[in-house]
């Protein structure tokens, strides 16, 4: 059977964000309004990496909401799609790094 589409959360260590190159990956801003933002063409094993900010994570918009803060690594997990992100109330903005794929 195929795995589910879902996501992994983590909250790396210091020492394994080094490892990744997480502060080399380049910042994409969300920021407040609307309906939140989609993040489209994510592929199984695609990161993301929240630098700043708080707020939810889900698959497409049939996922069940996650809660992200500084310092969690999201992981795609099984197909592809597109992630939603929603900030907390009160927080302006979310700063994402995202791994440039090749």
């Amino acid at each position: 059977t195929p795995l589910e589409a879902g996501l992994a959360l983590t909250q790396p260590t210091q020492a394994e964000a080094e490892a990744m190159g997480v502060r080399d990956w380049p910042p994409t801003i969300i920021t407040q309004g609307g309906r939140g933002a989609f993040d489209a063409d994510v592929e199984d094993g695609s990161l993301r990496y929240v630098l700043e900010g708080s707020g939810t994570v889900q698959r497409d918009t049939t996922g069940e909401p996650l809660a992200v803060s500084p310092n969690t690594l999201v992981r795609v997990v099984g197909e592809g799609g597109a992630l939603r992100w929603q900030l907390d109330e009160g927080v302006d903005e979310l700063v994402l790094l995202t791994p440039e794929y090749k």
